[in-house]
């Protein structure tokens, strides 16, 4: 046996050792059954001299080639294909230009030095294929790049130029006739040639739903550019004395409900008229004609509806940077912190499609500095904690302002109008329109699923309940699967009235309903954690469940405690504590002794870092780790990171925060949290779309990863930035044309 095949077969066993699962090592066994069938070829119906002389793993990069002329005319493939793969074939024997352009653009299957960097992906020459018809004379067809995707434990991947006219399913079939064709065994009888796929990138036709989305964008952006264009006449008449006194933008304060915050919290006064000079040149008649213009009701309505959408107003409401500092603004530093750090865990994660060096990957994952990416899912926490804070403080003081008096219809109703517009047209967006951003192989894959995914389930995020229908589902089979936190904080925010009443009035009550919920909490997610034997997440890969009883879920329900609202309201009610004990230290001006303030650091610090360190044993010595530690750990290290985050906010709103109160009030936060719910919402895109139009690969570095997580976080925010222009701060000022003034919060 050759070198080379040996070291074929070594690859091929390490694919065997991959698997983490059951399934996984089934589907391993059986292609290393087939390549020891690959390697003797033993066919009882032949004599040995006549065995066909083909393997595989050598003959895939050549698989379009002139020697399979035959195969692909016996195909089961579109007419259009086989007339254009045989010009091409035609081409390629007589090195025909363009052939030989698509041909040298191929990427190659694994060689011996995936033994070392373990990366099995070579996508080709996109640029070279894609531009023959405009670089070589003698085209005959337009050409596409197609990936062939072997779905193993461990994917295999490499690229072919094809003509544009072969679909995925054309090629598999020519693929499926040369191997029957020359009798190559395949794994499992009932499952022939089932695993691998071919993903080309093709254009995405239009279809009803990204018409409708483009359609309602393109009105949002046209009502965007009429507001805008308002206000600036209004404002160039006003400095020629032409106008009356005109509109006036009174600012009020912000009630923000939530972590996800917005500052688009204003009145939007009628326009009213005012008395113009003698000696300004302007007849009395055309005054009043203006005049009677705007006295008409529903015409200044329309002008209030129409400013609403002024990118003026609504970008200075967005960037303006508060001169008074207030005794919250620490919280405006933890939100913005807190988000990039779920950008990094998310361009860490995502990137891995891309990645060319696994091995140095598993060795990064190894340091101690890394534990801050793998344990990532904290920032979510951190959310929790300023979500309960903040509902319970701001509540609180109204009802102690109003003698207990809330109008709780309208409480509700602010949230759902804050956060649902702009949450919908994200979701319609993602759903119909990405698909057309960016090309990339695997991304139209991609975008079906979420689109599928989308007309199934959307509307379980407008009702809130993605997390919870279907149940226990799967965050991957989610429309936008990473809104589960939005679902999860708006259940937390139905029932955190009952909850802040009880404080208002009986706060020993309220104090008791807390800690009954969190022990339910802690009770039921270490049943579940106990029941399913789940490991703990963040910990080393390769840990095995201590159970088999995952396997009796049907595919697509691996969500049991994650996204879980039973599971994950312990931080919600920790940031209710801290907002609680807010309201009573700044209303009756209580002092904290300086050694508790001290203790409460050094508690807070050392809890912290024992929550997102403490697994790094797991890496370093490879270590599972006993079923009860696990399950400790995943009941109350979110409860744990949330009292330390809650700590934090507590001692910089009360004047016990010293340089980090300094560095979490700095000013220009303010912008970037008002920025932080459209940067969550539109984030994903942003990273997967900057991912899947690579066509090359990722070397996973600590540079190469800063990088690509600091555009990420200017691209995140600017489109975010920009949809919040667009959409959720025109809501915000129609709640208030609507309301009037009726709404003070």
């Amino acid at each position: 046996m050759s070198l080379k095949v040996k070291v074929l077969h070594v690859i091929l066993t390490c694919i065997v050792i991959i698997p983490i699962n059951v399934n996984g090592i089934e589907e391993a066994i059986c292609f290393a059954d087939v390549r020891k069938e690959i390697k003797q070829l033993e066919f009882r119906d032949q004599p040995i001299l006549d065995r066909p002389k083909l393997d595989l793993l050598k003959e895939l990069p050549h698989i379009f080639s002139p020697k399979h002329n035959n195969s692909i005319k016996n195909a089961n493939i579109s007419e259009e294909c086989r007339e254009d793969m045989l010009v091409f074939l035609e081409g390629l024997e007589s090195d025909a230009d363009y052939a030989l352009r698509m041909y040298y653009s191929n990427g190659q299957l694994p060689d011996i030095k995936a033994l070392y960097n373990f990366y099995f992906r070579d996508f080709g020459n996109y640029e070279l294929c894609v531009r023959v018809p405009e670089d070589s004379l003698d085209a005959v067809f337009k050409t596409k790049q197609c990936g062939l995707v072997f779905l193993l434990p461990v994917e295999i991947r490499t690229s072919y130029c094809v003509p544009v006219t072969c679909s995925n399913e054309d090629l598999k079939q020519i693929t499926i006739q040369i191997l029957v064709d020359y009798r190559i065994p395949w794994p499992k009888e009932g499952r022939e040639y089932n695993n691998f796929v071919y993903q080309c990138i093709d254009e995405v036709p239009w279809e009803a739903g990204a018409i409708v989305t483009l359609c309602i964008v393109s009105i949002f952006l046209l009502l965007v550019i009429i507001g805008t264009t308002l206000e600036v006449i209004m404002g160039l008449t006003s400095q020629e004395d032409v106008r009356p006194v005109g509109l006036k933008y009174q600012q009020t304060k912000t009630t923000t409900y939530g972590s996800t915050d917005t500052s688009f919290e204003k009145k939007i006064e009628t326009p009213h008229i005012g008395t113009m000079s003698a000696n300004s040149g302007v007849s009395e008649k055309p005054m009043v004609e203006k005049e009677t213009f705007l006295e008409t009701s529903r015409k200044r309505t329309i002008y209030s509806v129409l400013l609403c959408f002024s990118v003026l107003t609504n970008g200075r409401k967005v960037l303006k940077v508060s001169s008074n500092s207030t005794k919250l603004d620490c919280l405006n530093g933890i939100r913005v912190l807190s988000m990039w750090w779920v950008i990094l865990g998310h361009s860490a994660s995502f990137i891995f499609p891309r990645i060319d060096n696994f091995g140095g990957v598993y060795r990064m994952a190894m340091n101690f500095s890394f534990m801050v990416i793998m344990n990532g899912t904290f920032s979510v926490d951190s959310f929790f904690v300023l979500s309960g804070l903040l509902i319970t403080y701001l509540t609180l003081k109204h009802l102690h302002k109003s003698d207990g008096k809330m109008n709780w219809a309208m409480f509700y109703f602010h949230r759902f109008w804050r956060l649902t517009p702009f949450y919908m047209v994200v979701l319609a967006m993602h759903a119909n329109l990405f698909a057309h951003i960016a090309k990339g192989q695997g991304f139209n894959e991609l975008m079906q699923q979420e689109h599928e995914n989308c007309a199934n389930y959307w509307w379980t995020n407008l009702l809130y309940i993605n997390n919870l229908y279907p149940f226990p589902g799967s965050i991957n089979r989610q429309c936008i699967g990473w809104c589960w936190y939005l679902a999860n904080d708006m259940q937390f925010f139905i029932i955190s009235p009952f909850i802040i009443y009880l404080l208002h009035r009986r706060w020993k009550f309220g104090m008791s309903a807390i800690c009954s919920l969190c022990l339910a909490s802690f009770g039921a997610t270490a049943y579940i954690a106990t029941y399913w034997g789940l490991v703990v997440q963040g910990g080393a890969n390769g840990q095995k469940n201590y159970n088999n009883r995952t396997q009796e879920l049907p595919p697509g329900n691996d969500d049991l405690i994650y996204g879980k609202p039973y599971c994950r309201i312990p931080a919600y009610l920790v940031g209710m504590v801290v907002g609680f004990c807010l309201f009573k230290v700044h209303t009756k001006k209580y002092k904290l002794p300086m050694i508790f303030a001290l203790l409460g650091w050094c508690a807070a610090i050392a809890t912290g870092m024992a929550v997102i360190y403490g697994l790094w044993g797991t890496f370093k010595y490879e270590k599972q780790l006993n079923q009860g530690v696990a399950v400790f750990y995943t009941t109350v290290s979110r409860f744990a990171w949330s009292a330390a985050v809650g700590w934090v906010a507590f001692a910089c709103s009360t004047g016990y925060g010293g340089y980090v109160n300094t560095l979490l009030s700095w000013k220009l936060w303010g912008p970037l949290g008002r920025m932080s719910y459209g940067a969550y919402l539109v984030h994903p895109d942003i990273v997967m779309t900057n991912i899947y139009i690579m066509k090359t690969s990722f070397h996973y570095t600590i540079p190469n990863l800063s990088y690509f997580f600091m555009s990420m976080v200017v691209l995140s925010y600017a489109y975010g930035f920009l949809m919040s222009l667009l959409v959720e701060g025109p809501f915000m000022g129609m709640e208030k044309v609507i309301f009037g003034k009726k709404k003070k919060e």
